[in-house]
């Protein structure tokens, strides 16, 4: 399976997510994107405001537990991108409740961290 590696956050977001989906199938439902990005009309982005959505939450989640953590939240930038005030707040925030958190800039390093988590044992809860 072809994917773009790197190039447009949108881009490695595809080839991210293509990946996940192909190398772990049993967990394809724990692994997506939260779309609060993109241009909207202001009348759409107050209705979705209202409706829960939040700068600066990042761009791909995992849910599934592994050592310490709940789950993974990874922000994509591209090789010049960096962080909004609110991406780090985010970031912040969901670490300090034992999430994984880091900024990915391209497949080849979604995939050595998504593996690197998911070798993890799971905590027990004796």
């Amino acid at each position: 399976m072809m994917f773009v590696r790197s190039g447009r956050e949108k881009h490695i977001q595809e080839g991210c997510i293509m990946w996940f989906r192909n190398q772990y199938p049993e967990h394809r439902m724990l692994c997506f994107h939260v779309p609060n990005g993109g241009a909207r009309n202001s009348k759409e982005g107050s209705a979705l405001k209202r409706q829960g959505v939040l700068a600066g939450v990042s761009d791909i989640t995992i849910q599934i537990p592994k050592g310490k953590y709940h789950g993974c939240w990874f922000e994509l930038k591209t090789e010049r991108g960096t962080l909004t005030k609110q991406q780090k707040e985010f970031l912040q925030a969901v670490n300090e409740q034992d999430y994984y958190t880091t900024v990915i800039k391209s497949v080849d390093q979604f995939i050595e961290e998504v593996e690197s988590y998911m070798n993890q044992k799971t905590q027990s809860n004796e």
